[in-house]
C-alpha cells in the first residue's frame, strides 16, 4: 500500500469516529410478513417487519411510498419525522408514519436496542433513503428500509 495513503487512512480513523462506529447497519430488520397484494386491489399491497436499532445509533433518513404503522416492543428511543417535533418512543407505543414522510429512529438506550413490529400499506409499498451520511451503510439487504 502507498505510504501517503495509509496514513491519510490511519488519520481518517483517528479523527473520524462517527464514520468508524457508522460503518456497520444502524441495526437488523427481518421481514416478518412478505409482501402480498391485497384481495380486490392489484395495486396495493401490505406487508410486515420486526426491526432493531443497536443501542446508541440512529437509522437512516428515508420514506417509504406505504403508510408505516409501528409498535415498540422492547427499548426506548425518539422517531424523528422531518419538520415535526421528535416523538418518545417506550414499549407498547404504536405510531402511524404517512407514506412519503422522512423519517428515523434513534436509539435512547446506552445499553438496550430499541425493537419494534412494523406494517406497511401502500402502492408497491417500496422504502427509499434519502439521507445518508458519510461512512453510513445500508440496513439488512432484501429488507426495505
Amino acid at each position: 500500500m502507498n505510504k501517503t495513503l495509509l496514513i491519510a487512512a490511519l488519520a481518517l480513523s483517528i479523527t473520524s469516529p462517527a464514520i468508524a462506529n457508522n460503518s456497520t447497519p444502524p441495526g437488523t430488520c427481518i421481514v416478518s410478513y412478505p409482501q402480498t397484494t391485497i384481495p380486490g386491489d392489484a395495486a396495493e399491497s401490505v406487508y410486515g417487519v420486526d426491526m432493531t436499532i443497536r443501542a446508541g445509533r440512529t437509522g437512516n433518513w428515508h420514506k417509504h411510498d406505504a403508510v408505516e404503522y409501528l409498535t415498540v416492543t422492547s427499548g426506548s428511543g425518539t422517531l424523528e419525522i422531518l419538520g415535526k417535533k421528535p416523538v418518545t418512543l417506550v414499549v407498547g407505543k404504536t405510531v402511524m408514519i404517512p407514506a412519503n414522510v422522512e423519517h428515523r429512529i434513534h436509539d435512547g438506550g446506552a445499553s438496550k436496542p430499541i425493537a419494534w413490529g412494523g406494517i406497511f400499506i401502500g402502492s408497491a409499498a417500496k422504502s427509499t433513503r434519502v439521507k445518508l451520511t458519510e461512512g453510513e451503510t445500508a440496513w439488512t439487504p432484501g429488507c426495505p428500509h
